[in-house]
C-alpha cells in the first residue's frame, strides 16, 4: 500500500476550510529552516508523519511538540496541516487561548458551543497549539476532556504544541495526556528563531 493511501477525502466542504492563521497559510516541511540539531531531528520525524499521513490518520497517531518559544514547534505543526488540506482532509488548527475565547464568548449559547465542541471532536485532524498556557482549571481540564477524550475513542489524531515538557503537562492534565500517550514526542529545542530572524 503506497504511503500516500488512506482515509477518504472529507465531502463535507466545512471542515476543510483553512483554519490556519495568516503567518502559517502556506507553510510545508521544507520551508522549515532548523537552527539547531534537534529541529533537524524534528523535521525529520514531520516529514515522514506526512509521507505517511494517510496510515497516520487511520491508527489515530498524532505529535506532541514540545519546547521553548520561537523553535518552530508551531510551524511544523501547521505543516501537517497544510498537507492534510492539500489531500481534502477535514482539519481545525486552534491555539489554546483562541478556544477557550470562543467557547467564552458562547457561555450564554449552548447551542453555538455544543457545534464548536462537536467540530473539534470530529475533524479528521486537530491542532491545539501553546498548549498549557492558560492557568489550568477544573473548567479547562473539563472541556479537555471533552475533547480528547471523545477523539481518542474515535481514534483521531490530536496534534498539540506547548512549551512544557512532557512531564510538566502530565501532572496538570494527567487524565488527557494519558489519552495522548501514543503521540510521537517530538522535542524542539534551540534558539529563538524569531529573535535570529
Amino acid at each position: 500500500m503506497p504511503p500516500s493511501s488512506g482515509p477518504p477525502q472529507d465531502t463535507n466542504t466545512s471542515l476543510r476550510w483553512n483554519s490556519l492563521p495568516p503567518r502559517y497559510s502556506e507553510v510545508t516541511v521544507d520551508s522549515y529552516l532548523p537552527r539547531h540539531p534537534s529541529q533537524e531531528k524534528a523535521k525529520v520525524t514531520v516529514a515522514s508523519y506526512v509521507k505517511n499521513l494517510g496510515k497516520n490518520i487511520l491508527e489515530g497517531h498524532g505529535l506532541s511538540f514540545h519546547g521553548a518559544v520561537g523553535t518552530g514547534k508551531t510551524h511544523l505543526a501547521a505543516s501537517v496541516i497544510s498537507a492534510a488540506l492539500g489531500r481534502q482532509i477535514s482539519t481545525y488548527f486552534v491555539t489554546e487561548d483562541g478556544l477557550f475565547s470562543k467557547l467564552r464568548a458562547e457561555w450564554d449559547d449552548h447551542e453555538a458551543e455544543a457545534r464548536f465542541v462537536s467540530l473539534l471532536q470530529c475533524v479528521r485532524i486537530l491542532v491545539i497549539d501553546d498548549m498549557g498556557t492558560r492557568k489550568p482549571s477544573d473548567y479547562v481540564a473539563e472541556k479537555y476532556e471533552n475533547i480528547i477524550n471523545e477523539r481518542y475513542n474515535k481514534s483521531m489524531p490530536t496534534i498539540i504544541t506547548t512549551n512544557h515538557t512532557p512531564e510538566e503537562l502530565l501532572g496538570v492534565y494527567p487524565r488527557q495526556m494519558s489519552r495522548l500517550a501514543g503521540n510521537a514526542v517530538v522535542v524542539v529545542g534551540g534558539p529563538d528563531g524569531r529573535i535570529l530572524a
